[in-house]
């Protein structure tokens, strides 16, 4: 750290610098609260996801037979995610993914008779694939969050640990030195009164 000119103009400096500090850290306190709070709200929509994830999972597997039976390659061939529609949301700031639906291949026009229940297997497939692809998403905001909390946290520490307190330090010895300074000046200007008195009275 370089050291400070111990002046009335840096007094000034380090006194517009600490009120500058002393403003922003209550805001960057809140951003950090808010961004805890959106993560907490986002970790049991993961949960419930998550949980509904395995459970449409297990509704898959129950009618994976299907899968085999005579008729049904063209079929399960088609069922597959042409895309994940998103949009965006401003949460303090952040721009976070959110997730707006799944676009899927059409269904290929069949050769020969498939099982009844074919159709159901897709809706499963649909269901299931819609809850992972949500899953996804709501990963990809929990990992954005993560970031701008880390980021924000580090500068929180930063403003409340080092330099909220280095200004204070800086002005309580800019401030001292300035009144030493003063002393000096006095004892000074008293020194040479008494010589000039001296002089006078000779």
């Amino acid at each position: 750290m370089s050291e400070i000119r111990l002046s009335k103009i840096e007094l000034k400096n380090q006194q517009n610098s600490l009120e500058q500090f002393k403003r922003y850290l209550p805001v960057l306190e809140l951003k950090k609260i808010l961004l805890q709070s959106v993560l907490s709200q986002l970790d049991v929509e993961l949960l419930q996801s998550e949980s509904k994830k395995i459970e449409n999972q297990r509704r898959l597997m129950s009618v994976s037979a299907l899968f085999a039976k005579p008729g049904m390659k063209e079929f399960t061939d088609s069922m597959r995610v042409l895309s994940i529609q998103r949009g965006e949301e401003n949460i303090a700031g952040i721009e976070l993914p959110v997730f707006k639906g799944v676009e899927f291949a059409p269904v290929e026009s069949l050769v020969g008779s498939v099982p009844l229940n074919a159709f159901s297997l897709r809706g499963i497939f649909e269901e299931v694939m819609e809850i992972i692809c949500r899953h996804q998403v709501l990963l990809e905001r929990r990992k954005i969050l993560e970031k701008e909390l880390r980021d924000v946290t580090v500068k929180v520490n930063l403003f409340d640990k080092i330099l909220i307190p280095r200004a204070e330090a800086n002005i309580k010895k800019i401030k001292i030195a300035l009144d030493d300074q003063q002393l000096a000046q006095i004892a000074n200007a008293k020194k040479a009164k008494e010589l000039i008195l001296k002089k006078g009275a000779r």
